[in-house]
């Protein structure tokens, strides 16, 4: 594992005014390169529920034009 992020952020008509999610990240490499040519993927959450997945540009996350949670995190990007 590459870091660790605990993450709070606000969710309206829930009994708690802030939620927290503990964030693993880990460095990963796609076995399949092609993966990387994709503009989006689809992904599947453990309820069945479908979400899209993007890449962004690195520099614009770096210089905060999208904004990127957890906090933090962008920091771990490097330019290997």
């Amino acid at each position: 594992m590459s870091c660790l992020f605990p993450y709070f952020f606000p969710i309206t008509g829930c009994v708690r005014e802030t939620i927290e999610e503990i964030v693993f990240v880990y460095e990963a490499k796609f076995k399949d390169e092609d993966l990387y040519n994709k503009t989006e993927m689809v992904g599947v959450e453990t309820n069945g529920e479908r979400f899209v997945v993007k890449w962004f540009d690195e520099e614009e996350i770096k210089t905060n034009n999208i904004p990127f949670y957890p906090d933090g995190i962008v920091g771990l990007l490097s330019n290997d």
